[in-house]
Order: structure tokens, then sequence, then C-alpha cells
């Protein structure tokens, strides 16, 4: 990855905005966990827009690790600690970076290692996280007017037949 960026070559893969995140040490949201596991998405942004009150939540959260499925603490003494109207956003927070960042923490660590050990280490200071996605997996839609707008039709014009 790091080479394709350092050379300007496009990878044929589709990276997760969680593992680009995780490269530039940039904070996820929820957007980034709807990529991954839309439902989980849907289910947290309920509990951002609702009244948690009554839903005798704590910051423990069941995830799948290894194909089993576990209940995590989102902190220490989690179980112990209810999840309220003033505290669910920390509550949301904790369970996105437990779910995309801390259950493959040895995997992601090993992808950043790979990668800052050919770019310089100030790269994640120049680039953006959404530019960092278009130089290694290119974009998925063609903007056909913005295409038309910068491009010079030499011997033609925009009334040619194809």
């Amino acid at each position: 990855m790091a080479l394709a960026a350092l050379h300007d070559t496009v990878l044929e893969v589709s990276l997760s905005m969680g593992i680009l995140k995780y490269l530039m040490d940039a904070p996820l949201a929820l957007e980034d966990l709807a990529e991954d596991d839309e439902e989980m998405a849907r289910q947290l942004h309920w509990l951002l827009e609702n009244d948690v009150s009554d839903l005798n939540l704590t910051f423990t959260h069941c995830l799948e690790v290894n194909n089993k499925r576990q209940h995590v603490e989102l902190k220490p003494h989690g179980g112990a600690i209810t999840v309220t109207e003033e505290n669910k956003h920390e509550y949301v927070s904790l369970v996105i970076e437990t779910k995309m960042r801390k259950l493959s923490r040895a995997q992601h660590r090993a992808v950043k290692e790979g990668f800052f050990m050919c770019v310089p280490p100030n790269f994640s200071e120049a680039i953006l996280v959404h530019d960092l996605r278009k130089l290694l997996c290119g974009i998925t839609t063609i903007d056909v007017d913005d295409w038309q707008a910068h491009s010079d039709l030499l011997g033609f014009s925009p009334d040619d037949e194809v």
C-alpha cells in the first residue's frame, strides 16, 4: 500500500475507512462502522437519537470474536457502569472503537508498521484520509459533467458521434 501511495499507483482493492483512519491516526465515526457493519451502525444511531434510560445498558457489548460471541467490557468495570443520556455518546464511541480497532489490533498494527516502513514519518500530516483512499483505491464513480468540464477535445467537437 505504501509503495502504491508513493508511486501514484491505484490498487484494485477497496480499503475501509476504518483501516485508513487507523493508518492516519484519525478518529472513527459511525459512518465508518456503517461500511463494515450496517446493522450495528443503525442500532447505535438509534441509541443516539432515542432515550436510553429504560434500556438497562452497561458499558459492555456482545461482539463476535473468532466466530464466537462474547461480552467485552468497553472500559474498566464497564459491567457496573450504566449507559445514561449523559454518557451514551461515549458508549457509542467505545463500541465503534472496540469493534473496528481493538478486535483486530495485531493485524492493524502489522499493516501500519509495514506502511510506515516505506513512507516518510510525516506522511500522515501531509495527506487527508479521504485523499489517501483516492490515492490507493481510486474513485468508484465517474462524474461525467466534471470529466467534460476538464477535458480538451482535440480535432473533435462535443456534437461528434462516438
